[in-house]
């Protein structure tokens, strides 16, 4: 995820201060400076996009080129708007096929919620939550747990994109689940 978000009715992806740095930042606290994140986060993206190339080379071109292990997925928000359930969970399966044939680790990652009732985006995390715990992948739960902050809906700048303080919330939330695969590579 780049870190993006709305100011003053323009958007903008926010790499000085998005979750990937702020997670690296944390991870580095526990495992050193040999911890990088590398922020690959293209705005508007959906997971098709990623996986077959769109503005940005294929996944598995990208990959092939990374020297990432853990790889992190945060789709959901725009395929909610331009995809259908059953074509995400396709792509979902396909996107994690992808990462473990280049001998890495998918992580997934629940988006996080709007200000707006979203039974379409309702149902994609619920395939994120069904594929995760089918294939016995990582999961970083930010949906529900989002809600329960209290004003949680104020820590989105336009309804839909985190602030920075929702962003470093989440980017506590995926150190959390990185920091054991992490330690295990180390």
């Amino acid at each position: 995820m780049c870190g993006y978000r709305i100011n003053d009715g323009s958007g903008t992806c926010l790499y000085n201060v998005s979750p990937p740095t702020v997670m690296q930042n944390l991870l580095q606290q526990k495992f050193g400076a040999t911890v990088t994140v590398q922020n690959n986060g293209v705005p508007g993206t959906i997971i098709n996009q990623d996986l077959n190339g769109s503005s940005i080379a294929p996944l598995a071109t990208r990959l092939a080129a990374s020297a990432a292990i853990p790889v992190l997925e945060n789709f959901g928000l725009n395929d909610a708007v331009k995809s259908s359930p059953a074509q995400f969970r396709i792509d979902l399966n396909a996107w994690i096929d992808t990462v473990q044939a280049m001998g890495k680790i998918p992580v997934l990652e629940e988006p996080n919620p709007t200000g707006f009732a979203s039974p379409a985006l309702d149902a994609i995390v619920a395939v994120i939550d069904d594929v995760s715990h089918q294939r016995g992948v990582a999961l970083v739960r930010q949906y529900d747990y989002i809600q329960t902050l209290p004003n949680w809906q104020t820590m989105l700048t336009d309804g839909v994109h985190p602030n920075d303080q929702l962003y470093a919330i989440k980017a506590q939330r995926e150190a959390e689940v990185l920091a054991p695969i992490v330690a295990k590579l180390m």
